[in-house]
Protein backbone atom coordinates (compact mmCIF):
# COMPACT_ATOMS: atom_id res chain seq x y z
CA UNK A 1 0.00 0.00 0.00
CA UNK A 2 1.28 3.43 -0.79
CA UNK A 3 1.39 6.52 1.54
CA UNK A 4 -2.31 7.17 0.37
CA UNK A 5 -3.52 4.46 2.39
CA UNK A 6 -5.51 2.92 0.10
CA UNK A 7 -5.04 -0.40 -1.43
CA UNK A 8 -5.58 -2.38 -4.85
CA UNK A 9 -8.18 -5.51 -4.90
CA UNK A 10 -5.50 -8.06 -4.72
CA UNK A 11 -4.09 -6.20 -1.70
CA UNK A 12 -7.56 -6.69 -0.10
CA UNK A 13 -8.10 -9.49 2.92
CA UNK A 14 -12.26 -10.62 2.62
CA UNK A 15 -13.10 -11.15 6.41
CA UNK A 16 -15.86 -13.04 7.12
CA UNK A 17 -17.37 -12.30 10.94
CA UNK A 18 -19.13 -15.11 12.69
CA UNK A 19 -21.18 -13.72 15.55
CA UNK A 20 -22.66 -10.20 15.47
CA UNK A 21 -23.18 -9.25 19.49
CA UNK A 22 -21.57 -6.57 20.86
CA UNK A 23 -17.71 -7.76 19.75
CA UNK A 24 -19.15 -8.84 16.53
CA UNK A 25 -20.86 -5.65 15.57
CA UNK A 26 -17.88 -4.12 16.92
CA UNK A 27 -15.29 -5.73 14.59
CA UNK A 28 -17.08 -5.78 11.55
CA UNK A 29 -17.91 -1.64 12.15
CA UNK A 30 -13.70 -1.47 13.26
CA UNK A 31 -13.02 -3.67 9.66
CA UNK A 32 -15.56 -0.94 7.16
CA UNK A 33 -13.86 2.07 9.15
CA UNK A 34 -10.87 1.86 10.09
CA UNK A 35 -9.03 -1.19 8.28
CA UNK A 36 -8.23 0.06 4.69
CA UNK A 37 -7.05 -3.59 3.62
CA UNK A 38 -9.39 -5.08 4.50
CA UNK A 39 -13.32 -5.79 3.47
CA UNK A 40 -16.17 -7.82 5.42
CA UNK A 41 -17.45 -10.24 3.07
CA UNK A 42 -19.79 -12.29 4.61
CA UNK A 43 -21.33 -12.23 7.99
CA UNK A 44 -23.04 -15.23 10.19
CA UNK A 45 -25.34 -15.05 13.39
CA UNK A 46 -27.64 -17.18 14.21
CA UNK A 47 -29.84 -14.50 14.89
CA UNK A 48 -30.37 -13.95 10.63
CA UNK A 49 -32.28 -10.57 10.59
CA UNK A 50 -29.39 -8.98 12.97
CA UNK A 51 -26.67 -10.21 10.89
CA UNK A 52 -28.28 -9.72 7.61
CA UNK A 53 -29.00 -6.02 8.84
CA UNK A 54 -25.05 -5.47 9.88
CA UNK A 55 -24.04 -6.88 6.87
CA UNK A 56 -26.22 -4.23 4.81
CA UNK A 57 -24.61 -1.63 6.61
CA UNK A 58 -21.18 -2.33 5.35
CA UNK A 59 -22.52 -4.21 2.05
CA UNK A 60 -21.65 -7.66 2.75
CA UNK A 61 -23.51 -10.75 2.37
CA UNK A 62 -25.17 -12.75 5.09
CA UNK A 63 -24.26 -16.23 5.47
CA UNK A 64 -26.47 -19.27 5.58
CA UNK A 65 -24.49 -20.94 8.02
CA UNK A 66 -20.96 -20.18 9.93
CA UNK A 67 -19.72 -23.37 8.29
CA UNK A 68 -20.48 -21.85 4.71
CA UNK A 69 -19.00 -18.37 6.11
CA UNK A 70 -15.54 -20.68 6.29
CA UNK A 71 -15.88 -22.37 3.48
CA UNK A 72 -16.42 -19.87 0.96
CA UNK A 73 -13.88 -18.75 -1.72
CA UNK A 74 -15.34 -15.57 -0.77
CA UNK A 75 -13.83 -15.55 2.79
CA UNK A 76 -9.85 -15.00 2.97
CA UNK A 77 -9.96 -14.87 6.99
CA UNK A 78 -12.74 -14.87 9.34
CA UNK A 79 -13.00 -13.54 12.44
CA UNK A 80 -15.13 -15.62 15.73
CA UNK A 81 -16.89 -13.66 18.21
CA UNK A 82 -19.61 -16.56 18.32
CA UNK A 83 -20.67 -17.70 21.95
CA UNK A 84 -17.70 -19.27 23.66
CA UNK A 85 -18.53 -22.78 23.12
CA UNK A 86 -18.43 -22.39 19.53
CA UNK A 87 -14.86 -21.31 19.53
CA UNK A 88 -13.32 -24.89 19.52
CA UNK A 89 -15.29 -26.30 16.64
CA UNK A 90 -15.30 -22.84 14.49
CA UNK A 91 -11.70 -22.56 14.96
CA UNK A 92 -11.00 -26.03 13.90
CA UNK A 93 -12.99 -25.79 10.72
CA UNK A 94 -11.08 -22.57 10.07
CA UNK A 95 -7.61 -24.64 10.44
CA UNK A 96 -8.60 -27.59 8.53
CA UNK A 97 -9.37 -24.83 5.95
CA UNK A 98 -6.45 -23.30 6.00
CA UNK A 99 -7.71 -19.73 6.93
CA UNK A 100 -5.99 -17.07 9.26
CA UNK A 101 -8.71 -16.68 12.09
CA UNK A 102 -8.81 -13.80 14.84
CA UNK A 103 -10.50 -15.73 17.65
CA UNK A 104 -12.13 -13.88 20.93
CA UNK A 105 -11.14 -15.43 23.68
CA UNK A 106 -11.28 -18.00 25.44
CA UNK A 107 -9.96 -20.12 22.78
CA UNK A 108 -12.02 -22.82 24.34
CA UNK A 109 -14.63 -24.13 26.58
CA UNK A 110 -11.97 -26.64 28.05
CA UNK A 111 -8.91 -26.79 28.64
CA UNK A 112 -8.71 -30.21 26.70
CA UNK A 113 -10.51 -28.06 23.44
CA UNK A 114 -7.60 -25.20 23.92
CA UNK A 115 -5.21 -28.08 23.63
CA UNK A 116 -7.43 -29.60 20.04
CA UNK A 117 -7.05 -26.30 18.79
CA UNK A 118 -3.36 -25.88 19.35
CA UNK A 119 -2.42 -29.09 18.24
CA UNK A 120 -4.50 -28.37 15.60
CA UNK A 121 -2.91 -25.27 13.86
CA UNK A 122 0.65 -27.45 14.92
CA UNK A 123 -0.29 -30.47 12.63
CA UNK A 124 -1.58 -27.87 9.96
CA UNK A 125 2.12 -26.59 10.03
CA UNK A 126 1.08 -22.63 9.60
CA UNK A 127 0.20 -20.44 12.03
CA UNK A 128 -3.45 -19.36 12.11
CA UNK A 129 -4.95 -19.01 14.95
CA UNK A 130 -4.75 -15.33 16.80
CA UNK A 131 -6.29 -14.92 19.58
CA UNK A 132 -7.96 -11.54 20.79
CA UNK A 133 -6.72 -10.12 24.11
CA UNK A 134 -4.68 -7.18 23.58
CA UNK A 135 -5.67 -5.11 25.92
CA UNK A 136 -3.01 -6.07 28.41
CA UNK A 137 -0.60 -4.95 26.06
CA UNK A 138 -1.86 -1.89 24.68
CA UNK A 139 0.46 0.91 25.69
CA UNK A 140 -2.69 3.41 26.02
CA UNK A 141 -4.82 0.39 28.70
CA UNK A 142 -1.40 0.15 30.51
CA UNK A 143 -1.07 3.88 31.35
CA UNK A 144 -4.63 4.14 32.25
CA UNK A 145 -4.51 0.95 34.40
CA UNK A 146 -1.28 2.62 35.90
CA UNK A 147 -3.01 6.09 36.14
CA UNK A 148 -5.80 4.29 37.85
CA UNK A 149 -3.86 2.01 40.49
CA UNK A 150 -1.59 4.59 41.67
CA UNK A 151 -3.79 7.50 41.66
CA UNK A 152 -2.46 9.97 39.45
CA UNK A 153 -6.22 10.80 37.95
CA UNK A 154 -7.42 11.22 41.38
CA UNK A 155 -10.59 8.88 42.15
CA UNK A 156 -12.41 7.68 39.38
CA UNK A 157 -16.23 7.20 40.21
CA UNK A 158 -17.15 6.09 36.00
CA UNK A 159 -15.50 5.28 32.91
CA UNK A 160 -16.53 5.40 29.28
Amino acid sequence: MGPDMTSSPQDVVSVGVIGTGAMGAAHVDNLATWVPGARVAQIFDVDSERAKAIADGVGAAAASSAEALIESADVDAVLIAAPDPLHEPLTLACIARGKPTLLEKPIASSVEGGRRVVEAEVAAGRRLVQLGFMRHYDPAYVALREAVTNGSIGSVRAAH
